[in-house]
């Protein structure tokens, strides 16, 4: 896993980014696109999740992860209340009000809530256009 440090443009106009190791320390560069980068934690809006460590994972109390309550096995279906933002990573809040990762390492996603806002734009249509008999200029 990589934390991205800085940002830069090369000369054709593409990003170029100074990333860290999380687990060595050391330091590199990489170009940006989809095909370079994945994101390590779920952050849409899911309703339920699959465990696929197989040793499990454990749930939690609290947002940090402290207070284990119970430990959840492989192939388990958990519902998701909501993902909740905890410094450079994410939890998910169960609906029995419990906590668990959202790294997909561990957990996949299996039901995800559609946006209930329409993306299309509305087309106005003012049917009164020329019909009213007046020469107005638009």
């Amino acid at each position: 896993m990589f934390l991205v440090i800085s940002q830069q443009t090369n000369k054709q106009g593409h990003a170029i980014y100074r990333v860290k190791d999380m687990n060595s320390g050391k330091t590199g560069y990489t170009l940006s696109g989809s095909k370079y980068f994945a994101h390590a934690y779920y952050s849409a809006k899911v309703t339920r999740i699959k465990v696929i460590n197989p040793k499990g994972i454990n749930e939690y109390g609290k947002v940090n992860l402290t207070s284990k309550k119970r430990h959840v096995k492989k192939n388990a279906s958990l519902s998701v209340r909501k993902v909740v933002n905890y410094g450079l990573s994410n939890r998910m809040q169960l609906t029995n009000g419990r906590y668990i990762t959202a790294n997909k390492k561990f957990i996949l996603a299996t039901k995800i809530k559609k946006s209930s806002q329409n993306t299309r734009p509305q087309l106005r249509v003012n049917s009164d256009y020329g019909n009213d008999g007046d020469n107005h200029n638009y």
